[in-house]
């Protein structure tokens, strides 16, 4: 856990550039997971007005929630360090979604397999954000509802930093 405390400032400053990054280099994974990204975002832009903003702000906090969650789940799996063909760590809830391999030894993406289980955990906190935005709607929706495109590029800029974090953890 201090590790990961630890990371948080490289994090911030310097993991969403690599982020964006790795879009650029075509990396398969954060092209999958910008381009549904994208898409969610163009169909909640055609919702109905009074329902728009309340989705729109759900997905940017499940974004923001995936990648955090991802990043505080990182656990170390003690008998594996000095075996270079067994993972070193894991990572993610409420599904463990990915096993990180030992730093020379990985592909710059995570492999396929595990796609399927980040996507469970991505729709999971996207479903729980809902519920946590209709309650922050009705407490404080002036404020919040005001402040969209920070919240917005808050979630990009998290995005481009998970992305970074990635494609260093399997490096």
């Amino acid at each position: 856990m201090l590790e990961n405390i630890l990371f948080l400032p490289f994090f911030l400053l310097l993991a969403p550039i690599i982020g964006i990054m790795s879009i650029t280099f075509l990396n398969p994974f954060s092209s999958l997971f910008v381009g549904i990204t994208c898409l969610l975002f163009l169909i909640a832009n055609k919702l109905p007005k009074h329902i728009r903003m309340t989705v729109i702000l759900s997905m940017c906090l499940g974004i923001i929630l995936t990648w955090f969650s991802l990043m505080l789940s990182y656990q170390e799996i003690p008998n594996n360090i000095n075996v270079l063909e067994k993972p070193i760590a894991s990572g993610g809830f409420p599904l463990k979604a990915f096993e990180y391999p030992h730093p020379p030894m990985g592909a710059d993406f995570p492999p396929i397999q595990t796609w399927s289980l980040f996507y469970k955990n991505f729709f999971f906190w996207l479903l729980v954000s809902v519920p946590m935005i209709m309650l922050l709607r009705s407490k404080i929706s002036k404020v919040i509802f005001m402040r969209t495109a920070l919240i917005l590029t808050l979630s990009l800029w998290v995005t481009a930093g998970g992305l970074g974090y990635l494609l260093l953890k399997f490096d």
